[in-house]
């Protein structure tokens, strides 16, 4: 795998009127994006007053906004370096935060590195075997995780109405679908000429209908419209 690190450190404090006035700034407009594109995150992150700190929490504020928040159902690792306990609260704490868009976060193994001072050297490498051996173990267990997913049926649900979109998205990650959500059309779009899409879901009504179902029938891609909930399960059924 690849990893890319991201930088947060630009990214402003959380304000929704902002996100309702003018969009999503540039430095998290980008980060999303680059997250919708990821095939799996990995959370790197110390512990602060028994808990995550206050800039990642800000940082998945963003991040989980929307209809179309890439954190939704992402297969995800975490681990921490710390102090006697290594970031055991932190990540159950940040567990807790990313339970609320249902992020696939692994459970085993736990990456829980204590003693920080005794683990790097002067570069800040990890020079611990036993801890480069704990890593190791969580990025193949990720990597594991992401061909799982991929393994599934690709559904894509374009639209804006974020209880819509969220309750459709449930149901089809319930009837074994990994789902993508997106208010972009250009971004399922991309994803149907790639051909990696089994079905597309429409709120209904929307402009880009008629190019999406043209390219859906060249790619053999299934689209469900939608105007409300009622119904869907019949609509996939049909």
């Amino acid at each position: 795998m690849t990893v890319e690190i991201a930088d947060i450190s630009e990214i402003p404090m959380f304000n929704m009127d902002t996100r309702a006035e003018v969009g999503y700034p540039n430095t998290v407009a980008d980060l999303r994006r680059k997250l919708q594109d990821a095939d799996g995150l990995v959370i790197a992150s110390p512990e602060y007053n028994h808990s995550l700190t206050g800039v990642l929490k800000n940082t998945i504020d963003w991040l989980s906004t929307g209809a179309d928040s890439p954190l939704d159902r992402k297969p995800t690792a975490i681990l921490g370096v710390g102090g006697r306990l290594g970031t055991a609260k932190s990540q159950a704490a940040l567990r807790l935060v990313l339970a609320h868009k249902d992020v696939a976060v692994l459970n085993r193994p736990e990456v829980l590195l204590a003693g920080a001072g005794s683990l790097f050297d002067d570069d800040l490498n990890l020079t611990d075997e036993r801890s480069q051996d704990q890593v190791r173990r969580l990025m193949f267990a990720l990597a594991g995780q992401i061909r799982l997913h991929q393994g599934r049926d690709q559904a894509v649900v374009l639209g804006e109405d974020d209880e819509l979109l969220a309750q459709a998205s449930r149901l089809l990650d319930e009837a074994g679908y990994e789902v993508h959500t997106t208010t972009d059309p250009s971004w399922a779009i991309s994803r149907l000429q790639d051909g990696k899409l089994s079905i597309c879901v429409l709120e209904n009504p929307h402009g880009d209908n008629e190019e999406i179902a043209a390219l859906a029938a060249d790619t053999d891609t299934r689209v469900v419209v939608i105007a409300g909930i009622d119904g869907f399960l019949d609509a996939l059924d049909a």
